[in-house]
């Protein structure tokens, strides 16, 4: 089984994930460290060779927990062949607090990519919604 944890950048996907990996065991898979090691030039390249290799490890892993943003091919093609999942949707704490750190190529506007994350995520993909504003409700998905 693998567990995708998806949402905006600051949205509070590696807390969850941190937090799940704790209960299940399972190891986190973030395509954020995978960025860093293959893509430290921050280059278009290197982010394609970057997602390329997390795409592999992802599917070549048994369990885990997968991090991503979801709204771009990568995910789709992972999803593809990962039958054994669920996918959980974090909504943002604080979007006027949000910043990308200095591991993507191109400039990221956040309301954009909020925008986009919810006409492209909708409900198609997701199991599960987590409320970062409110903490508890992690507790209450089990």
């Amino acid at each position: 089984m693998k567990i995708f944890i998806i949402g905006n950048i600051g949205s509070g996907k590696s807390f969850l994930a941190k937090l799940l990996s704790k209960i299940t065991g399972y190891k986190i898979y973030s395509i954020d460290n995978f960025r860093k090691k293959y893509n430290n030039l921050v280059t278009l390249q290197g982010e394609n060779m970057a997602y390329d290799i997390y795409k592999k490890t992802v599917i070549a892993a048994d369990t885990g927990i997968v991090e991503m943003t979801g709204t771009g091919k990568h995910f789709e093609s992972i999803l593809v062949f990962c039958t054994r999942r669920i996918v959980i949707k974090v909504l943002p704490k604080n979007v006027k607090k949000v910043k990308a750190k200095n591991i993507l190529p191109y400039e990221l506007d956040i309301n954009e990519s909020l925008r986009r994350n919810d006409i492209i995520l909708a409900d198609k993909y997701c199991d599960l919604v987590y409320d970062a504003k409110d903490p508890e409700q992690f507790w209450q998905m089990f």
